[in-house]
C-alpha cells in the first residue's frame, strides 16, 4: 500500500458571499490574525507528512502563487536592517511542500476541481482539502488522524463529527454503518446539505478526506444535469456502494472562513488563544458585553 504523500487543495470559485473584497483578494488568503488560512492548511498538511501539493486555482488568484514564492527584495531589506523576526515570518511560507498549480477555467463544482488533479495524483492516494476551511486542534493533527485510518483500513476516509441536527443543511451528513476500531465507522450513504427534517443522522462530514484513484472513475461516470455542478460529496456515494468509504471521528473546531461569521469567529478565537492578544481580547469582550442588551 502506497504512503499518502500528496494533497489537492481546492481554491476555485468566486466567493460571491464576500464581494466586493473577493474581486481582488481570494478568500483563501483571508488572514487569521496575520496568517492566511491557506498557509494554515498547507502547514497542517506538511506536519502530516504531505510532500507534494496541487492547488486548483481559478482566474484572478495569482496572489496565492506569489505568497508561496520567495520575495528576494523584501528578504534582503529585512536582512540588512536586522529585522530578523520579520524575516522569519516572511520566509515562513516557503518550503513547506512542493507546490504546483492547476488552473480551473470554469467553476463547475468541487468534483470537477478534483478531476483537474488526476495527472498530478496518478495512482497514489491523496488528501483533499478546501482552501477556505480548517480544523483547529492543538494536540492532534486531523490530517494525520485520517491518514492513520487509511493506513489501517486501506479505504477512503472522511473526517466527521457530531453536530446539532438543525445545522445539517451546512454539511454532508452520513448514514453510519459497521463500527471499526479507533473511533471509525463504515459509511453506508452520504447526503449533501439535507434539511434538518431529512438528515439521516447528526454525523457531519467536515473534511479533510483521503481518497484513492478509484474516485476518478466515479467522477467520470457521474451523471450531472445540465447547468448543475459536479459535487465531490455526491461522488462519495459511489465509494459507499463499493464499500470503500469509512469515517474517522475527529476532535477540533472547524472554521469555515468562506462564511462571514465563520471568518469573524476564527479571528476572535485565534486572538483568545494568542499570547500577544488574549488578555486584550478578553478585556475587550467583557467591556463590550456590558453594552449588549
Amino acid at each position: 500500500m502506497k504512503e499518502v504523500k500528496k494533497a489537492v487543495i481546492l481554491c476555485g470559485g468566486f466567493a460571491t458571499r464576500f464581494l466586493p473584497i473577493t474581486k481582488a483578494i481570494p478568500k483563501e488568503m483571508f488572514p487569521i490574525l496575520d496568517t492566511p488560512v491557506l498557509h494554515i492548511i498547507v502547514s497542517d498538511l506538511a506536519k502530516a507528512g504531505i510532500e507534494e501539493i496541487c492547488m486548483i486555482v481559478s482566474r484572478g488568484k495569482d496572489c496565492i502563487l506569489n505568497y508561496f514564492d520567495r520575495n528576494i527584495e523584501l528578504e534582503n531589506r529585512l536582512q540588512k536592517t536586522e529585522k530578523f523576526d520579520y524575516l522569519k515570518a516572511a520566509k515562513s511560507s516557503e518550503n513547506l511542500a512542493n507546490i504546483v498549480y492547476k488552473r480551473q477555467y470554469e467553476a463547475r463544482g468541487t468534483g470537477t476541481g478534483v478531476e483537474e488533479a488526476k495527472t498530478f495524483v496518478g495512482d497514489d492516494p491523496f488528501v483533499v482539502m478546501f482552501g477556505d476551511e480548517f480544523i483547529y486542534n492543538e494536540k492532534e493533527n486531523v490530517v494525520e488522524q485520517i491518514i492513520e485510518t487509511y493506513n489501517k483500513e486501506n479505504k477512503s476516509v472522511i473526517a466527521v463529527k457530531e453536530v446539532p441536527v438543525e445545522m445539517s443543511y451546512k454539511y454532508g451528513m452520513i448514514t453510519k454503518g459497521k463500527e471499526l476500531d479507533n473511533n471509525c465507522v463504515m459509511v453506508n450513504d452520504i447526503v449533501e446539505k439535507p434539511a434538518p427534517k431529512d438528515t439521516p443522522s447528526n454525523i457531519a462530514y467536515i473534511g479533510p478526506v483521503v481518497l484513492k484513484k478509484n474516485i476518478f472513475d466515479i467522477l467520470k461516470n457521474m451523471i450531472v444535469e445540465e447547468g448543475k455542478e459536479k459535487i465531490l460529496t455526491n461522488a462519495f456515494k459511489g465509494l459507499c456502494k463499493q464499500g470503500d468509504l469509512c469515517a474517522r471521528f475527529v476532535e477540533g473546531e472547524r472554521y469555515d472562513v468562506g462564511d462571514k461569521f465563520g471568518f469573524v469567529k476564527a479571528n476572535v478565537e485565534a486572538c483568545l488563544r494568542s499570547e500577544d492578544f488574549s488578555q486584550q481580547m478578553k478585556e475587550y469582550i467583557l467591556e463590550l458585553a456590558k453594552t449588549l442588551k
